[in-house]
């Protein structure tokens, strides 16, 4: 992502709304390290930057590489591994949980690896012609 001069100069809403698109957080990690202004606004909403990104990088399997990451993360060396043990999808979407860049990191890597499962297995990625 080039940034020059001029990018550095435009309004935070819009450096914001920049950072939210990109496609995966090395494009992120390169956008704020370019500019303090874009340093500034990403550390003024980091969770909120970053799930965009993730969500960006997982699509719609987004839900389920929080979960992996969350019990690959908190529940590795648990005794205990029972689904009551497992914390709703709600936790993950309100907000309560806020990863850290170890955390995003391996939800960032289980995204991917879902996304192309889903992909793969999917029906609406086979033609017609295929299930004849």
């Amino acid at each position: 992502m080039a940034t020059s001069a001029t990018s550095c100069n435009l309004p935070p809403d819009i450096i914001h709304e920049i950072l939210v698109q990109v496609s995966d957080s090395s494009t992120l990690s390169a956008a704020i390290r370019v500019c303090s202004h874009f340093y500034n606004v990403f550390q003024a909403r980091p969770i909120q930057i970053l799930r965009t990104t993730l969500g960006n990088v997982a699509g719609p399997a987004l839900q389920q590489a929080q979960r992996l990451a969350y019990c690959q993360t908190y529940l590795e060396s648990a005794i205990d591994l029972r689904i009551g043990a497992l914390l709703d999808e709600a936790y993950f979407q309100g907000g309560q949980w806020k990863p850290d860049r170890t955390v995003f990191m391996r939800m960032e890597e289980q995204a991917r690896a879902v996304r192309i499962l889903e992909d793969f297995y999917s029906l609406k990625h086979i033609s017609l012609s295929m299930c004849q």
